[in-house]
């Protein structure tokens, strides 16, 4: 069995519990590919203080309260490892885990970490491996820390008054939109229709609707061509004036071109109809 550590003894203080600001003391973990550790147990001993486990394969955590440390004499102990198969049969993997007991001492002490490995040796093959550390901090303990400590009043000064005027300034902005939202009309109806203009609900749906039938001359927009009933009117109508015998026409003015002669067996130039005096095929100039 091999046994290798770091030159540094664990330490604890005496009248005091090892566990502080829910860190704990001691962590260990064992590592076996060829033996399956399950309904392995394991024992700590450390003079009149004994610890044990029913189950090693998540590793174990040790821990002692002020009243076990006041037992241990000041100065250098050593911890024992025991651990039992599932048939019962135990083993001492180690028998020197160095813990240096203190009395307290004023002043800031340094947080030393302890790292220790124990190789189970079997036919000079490594069996099993026993990791002894100063416990880890979990990642959940330094989350729960990082968090109380963001949400502390005195941490982060500037952050803390840059959210503070953010949420003011949000605040601002929804009652300022909430004031617009509140002065809109939140439906069409008919006593809002103007002139020519009808507003129905139908199913739930606001139809707006033309109602006026008649329009003014320069108020009708659109193109005439698309108007298929005047077209067709236009239609019938005929493009070009022709001019018959003894008449012209230019630039649209209709004229006489011959005359009138031979009636009532005179002549004149200029004829004038009264159409008051016309009756039947006789008339009469005037």
């Amino acid at each position: 069995m091999n046994c290798c550590c770091e030159n540094k003894p664990l330490k604890l203080f005496k009248n005091y519990p090892t566990e502080f600001a829910e860190v704990d003391w001691l962590s260990i973990t064992f590592e076996s590919e060829p033996i399956d550790l399950t309904n392995f147990e394991a024992k700590f001993v450390l003079g009149g203080i004994t610890r044990e486990w029913g189950d090693i394969t998540q590793g174990i955590i040790i821990n002692l309260t002020d009243e076990e440390t006041a037992t241990l004499p000041v100065g250098l102990n050593y911890g024992s490892l025991i651990v039992t198969d599932k048939d019962g049969n135990s083993k001492p993997f180690t028998t020197a885990i160095p813990i240096d007991v203190l009395t307290w001492v004023e002043g800031d002490q340094e947080i030393d970490t302890y790292n220790m490995t124990v190789n189970a040796l079997l036919d000079n093959e490594t069996q099993m491996v026993i990791r002894i550390e100063t416990a880890k901090v979990s990642l959940d303990w330094v989350l729960e820390k990082i968090e109380e400590h963001n949400a502390s009043e005195e941490a982060h000064p500037y952050i803390q008054g840059r959210i503070d005027d953010e949420i003011t300034a949000r605040e601002n902005a929804d009652s300022a939109l909430s004031d617009r939202i509140d002065e809109k009309q939140d439906k069409l109806t008919s006593e809002n229709a103007g002139v020519g203009i009808s507003i129905e609900d139908v199913g739930g749906k606001v139809i707006i609707s033309n109602t006026q039938t008649s329009a003014e001359w320069g108020n009708i927009t659109g193109n005439i061509n698309d108007q298929t009933d005047l077209q067709e009117e236009f239609a019938t109508k005929q493009d070009t004036l022709i001019a018959g015998e003894n008449i012209t026409i230019v630039d649209n003015v209709i004229s006489s071109s011959g005359g009138i002669s031979n009636l009532d067996g005179g002549s004149a130039s200029t004829i004038y109809l009264n159409t008051q005096k016309i009756d039947g095929g006789d008339a009469e100039g005037d």
